[in-house]
């Protein structure tokens, strides 16, 4: 295979998965041959990205070209869009409008976007990787159309996207206005030099801060997280902030040094909005979307540390620890909330039990393995030894103290501290039910394979990440 079609096979397969996918559904009317040419594609992909893929110049350089943290972060999007893939047989029948038969196909272009952002080298294309991720998951979200939750949850979804291109769009046209180009090494050269730019760069910030579920930008996520069959909120909450940090690490070097305060504040106010909203909240997909944005927080905390030093030499370092400590974040969140959600899809198997906390009211006593996976993904989201998600949040905080803002680190942390109160709250209900109290939301039929072996991937992944972390960093950085 000549660099060219192998630097380009990490997005190609998946895309060219998704056309085939789609005119083979058209014409033989069996979702099966689409699912497996998914499966294929998205495998194929992983394999490119650890077969050579990153790293290689020639046509099109100039325009996309993935480095080693951009492959990690596209095996990575591939590898849950796989798993959702698993965990959505045999959840939604094809019955009714519920035709399963979409599943595959608009899950192959979410990763494909992914890597589109990840290995940008202009603007447009960033923009290009984000529709391409958004428009598959507003029809995923909106799959299951007899659902007024669905239906509602995917209007709010697509309407605010839309404002969010559209900020997107304009601070484009005032970066490309300002500078006449839209080359990010270009405008990384020129950062801080025009208002016009700076102000461009902003609004483009404010596009991917959306993405990121970030707040203020994240009212739409609670009522997407709800409304989304089970395996599509799993795949949301596991591929979505892979794309926007992966747009972010390309646009905040376009932002002066001085504007880390701002992007430090609005990390501290989702981690403060995200845990003490999902307090607030008895639904658990509504607990659980709160939470995604109290860890879009964190992630942010590790961007602002980079942005910070004014010195050439110390940004070039810090900038890295924070490209690290991000990508890890991902990984390691993306496999615990997957998880997460992997154990309510298998509990509620396409139905719409285990909504609310007392569903999983003596969960322990009825479904003890199921208790005890969803456990441990809890307390991996609360970055509780030995889980991955101690050693994310642990990279993070360190990467903020690395940059001399210990006061915002410690505040990080009381915040997230915060977080844990919650998760513990859903595993007491499951463990510290009463004998003689009501049980809550007994499980339906038989656990499908693909489902729980989806599930189990992510717990390995997890397990592996908390024992092994080093691993990772080592592939991030090479």
């Amino acid at each position: 295979m000549s660099d060219d079609l192998l630097r380009f096979a990490p997005i190609a397969l998946p895309i060219a998965g998704a056309v085939l996918g789609m005119l083979l559904e058209a014409l033989l009317r069996k979702p099966k041959v689409a699912m497996w040419l998914t499966v294929a594609s998205l495998a194929g992909s992983i394999v490119s990205v650890f077969g050579g893929a990153t790293g290689l110049a020639g046509y099109g350089s100039e325009l996309y070209t993935l480095d080693a943290a951009g492959g990690i972060l596209t095996a990575g999007a591939s590898a849950f869009a796989l798993l959702a893939l698993f965990l959505s047989v045999n959840y939604l029948k094809p019955q009714d409008d519920e035709f399963p038969g979409e599943i595959p196909i608009l899950l192959a272009l979410v990763p494909a976007g992914i890597g589109i952002i990840a290995g940008a080298r202009h603007a447009m294309m960033i923009f290009l990787g984000i529709e391409l991720l958004s428009v598959p998951l507003y029809a995923l979200v909106a799959l299951r159309r007899a659902n007024a939750a669905a239906v509602e949850g995917a209007v709010k979804y697509f309407l605010l996207g839309a404002f969010a291109a559209g900020f997107i769009t304009f601070g484009m046209s005032l970066l490309f206005a300002s500078e006449h180009s839209l080359d990010l090494d270009a405008l990384r050269a020129a950062a801080g030099r025009s208002p016009v730019a700076a102000a461009g760069t902003a609004l483009f910030l404010a596009g991917l801060l959306f993405k990121l579920s970030a707040a203020p930008f994240h009212f739409w996520t609670p009522d997407a997280y709800e409304g989304a069959a089970t395996p599509v909120t799993a795949l949301m909450a596991s591929t979505t902030k892979i794309g926007a940090v992966a747009g972010l690490l390309k646009i905040t070097p376009l932002l002066p040094a001085s504007a880390w305060p701002a992007l430090a504040a609005i990390a501290l106010l989702s981690i403060a909005a995200g845990n003490f909203g999902a307090l607030l909240q008895d639904r658990v997909k509504r607990i659980l979307a709160y939470s995604s944005v109290a860890h879009a927080g964190t992630i942010l905390l590790a961007l602002a540390a980079g942005l910070s030093a004014a010195d050439p030499a110390l940004a070039a370092d810090l900038h890295s620890a924070a490209s690290r400590a991000s990508v890890y974040y991902l990984i390691a969140y993306g496999a615990s909330a997957f998880g997460a959600f992997g154990i309510i899809a298998i509990l509620e198997r396409g139905g719409d039990r285990f909504r609310t906390i007392g569903d999983f009211r003596g969960l322990s006593r009825r479904q003890p393995a199921a208790a005890w996976l969803l456990t441990f993904f809890l307390l991996s989201l609360g970055g509780i030894p030995p889980t991955g998600g101690f050693w994310a949040k642990y990279f993070v905080f360190a990467t903020a103290v690395q940059a001399g803002q210990l006061w915002i680190a410690v505040a990080g942390i009381i915040l997230s501290v915060v977080g844990v109160a919650y998760y513990l709250r859903i595993v007491a209900t499951c463990f510290m039910a009463s004998e003689d109290a009501e049980l809550g939301a007994p499980p339906q039929g038989k656990v499908p394979l693909p489902a729980l072996l989806a599930t189990l991937a992510a717990g390995v992944g997890v397990l592996v990440l908390g024992f092994a972390p080093a691993e990772l960093l080592g592939l991030i950085g090479r």
